[in-house]
């Protein structure tokens, strides 16, 4: 069983939703966990983190609402601006959820602040330890304070950091601070988006196991985790062109170190299963 790190549903018709839009027709409408279902198919992926996309509280709590009652969703993010006043009283409206995993954030990190600092240490006193970011690599060292101030939250980079390749090749300097986030003992890497990232899979898979390669060397099998930020990858191709790459690289890694990045990192992150390192399954 595999477990997909990074998904999104929605429903375009709720109040406050306003991604994706109608000048993007292969993702505009309803989205969710029946078509994730359908899109899997013919995969060894079975379940899912849900990330949610909208800041808007309602719409939110909305995916919460479903993704609470469906096994196929092991956990979900809520995505709450870290710079409001009203942040610790919307933390709690989605910690009254049991599937509620932690926060995403993505640009309210570019620029230090006293006030992202309190809600990040907030997250913790709540318990809540785990902080999606969605920033390419670039901005990255922008957000190395809050990673090394804050130890006890497990920070996890969306899309290999958004290194968009060009005529397959990573942007330099991509290397230099991949090196500097993974001395960082709580940071992680989603193996996500490859599709939108390349745009050109599974072609290029003699260009992407190099790559795949000294990520694990840098991070360890223990700080990576398969994603696919499906449904946006239906832009460049299908779920199961993203899957074959990822698939064809585990195939030649040790079981543990397998299932620790198909699946049980995960559980550890987002469902919070703390023995999950140690299972073999």
């Amino acid at each position: 069983m595999w477990i997909d790190s990074h998904i999104h549903i929605y429903d375009v018709s709720w109040p406050g939703v306003s991604w994706p839009g109608p000048e993007e027709p292969v993702l505009y409408g309803r989205v969710m966990l029946d078509d994730f279902a359908a899109a899997v198919a013919g995969t060894s992926v079975t379940r899912a983190v849900v990330i949610e996309c909208t800041s808007n509280v309602a719409a939110g709590l909305r995916t919460m609402e479903i993704c609470q009652r469906d096994e196929r969703a092991i956990a979900v993010t809520g995505n709450i601006d870290p710079r409001a006043d009203t942040f610790p009283h919307t933390l709690q409206k989605f910690k009254a959820y049991a599937k509620f995993a932690g926060l995403r954030f993505g640009a309210a990190l570019l620029e230090e602040s006293a006030a992202v600092h309190a809600s990040l240490a907030t997250m913790l006193r709540e318990d809540v330890r785990m902080a999606d970011l969605l920033l390419p690599w670039d901005r990255l060292p922008a957000v190395f304070p809050y990673i090394r101030r804050h130890e006890g939250l497990r920070f996890v980079i969306d899309h290999f950091a958004i290194p968009w390749l060009v005529d397959n090749e990573l942007p330099d300097g991509y290397w230099k601070v991949m090196e500097a986030l993974s001395e960082f003992p709580n940071s992680h890497l989603k193996l996500s988006a490859m599709l939108s990232v390349s745009r050109n899979l599974p072609e290029n898979q003699h260009i992407w196991d190099p790559m795949l390669d000294r990520l694990l060397d840098l991070f360890g099998p223990e700080r990576l985790l398969y994603g696919s930020d499906w449904p946006v990858i239906r832009l460049y191709g299908n779920y199961l062109d993203n899957y074959s790459v990822i698939a064809s690289w585990v195939r030649k890694l040790g079981g543990r170190e397998r299932n620790r990045i198909t699946h049980l990192n995960a559980r550890r992150i987002y469902a919070k299963e703390e023995g999950s390192c140690g299972t073999e399954g």
